[in-house]
């Protein structure tokens, strides 16, 4: 059961920090040749936010944006996961339960995978930024293009450069 000061400054679901983060995604990406698209069903699962450049008809870099409330070592694993199609993946949690994972931020970057928060106001804060790579599979790299595709229109549909350039950094989401 959550005390009065958890209730007063922390998300109460993972929704409600969905939809903070969704304000902030739109702020800052809609400039960048960005597009976000929240809980699309990828190979492997489901991120909260898939997000990708597209540029003539290729997508050259994804990242993956797990959303979680204090449960730093599920979104560790879930996207690790992910990298399996992404280029980088990262985990935010609630800025109030943050302490934790902070705690354990060898881990993150001894996996490569960035860690953020977020609070009830859309501050938004990256702690570690992963180092830009190609997806581990390029098999579930090419799964993930067959399901955005599906959700295009034929003259969208794009193919999956997989490389390392046009790396979409969350670090430019950072509150100023």
């Amino acid at each position: 059961m959550k005390g009065p000061l958890e209730r007063a400054f922390s998300f109460a679901t993972e929704s409600e920090m969905a939809e903070v983060m969704d304000m902030v995604l739109a702020r800052r990406l809609k400039f960048n040749q960005i597009t976000s698209k929240r809980e699309f069903r990828c190979p492997l699962g489901v991120p909260d936010f898939l997000l990708f450049r597209e540029c003539a008809k290729t997508i050259a870099y994804v990242t993956v944006l797990e959303l979680k409330l204090k449960n730093w070592r599920k979104g560790l694993y879930q996207a690790f996961k992910y990298r399996s199609y992404a280029n980088s993946a990262y985990v935010a949690l609630d800025a109030y339960h943050i302490k934790d994972a902070l705690n354990n931020i060898s881990l993150f970057e001894k996996f490569n995978i960035g860690l953020a928060s977020i609070d009830l106001e859309g501050i938004f804060t990256v702690y570690a930024e992963p180092i830009s790579d190609l997806p581990f599979s390029s098999y579930h790299a090419s799964l993930l293009m067959s399901s955005l595709n599906k959700n295009m229109s034929d003259d969208l549909r794009s193919r999956f450069h997989r490389s390392q350039v046009g790396a979409i950094g969350l670090k430019t989401l950072e509150s100023q």
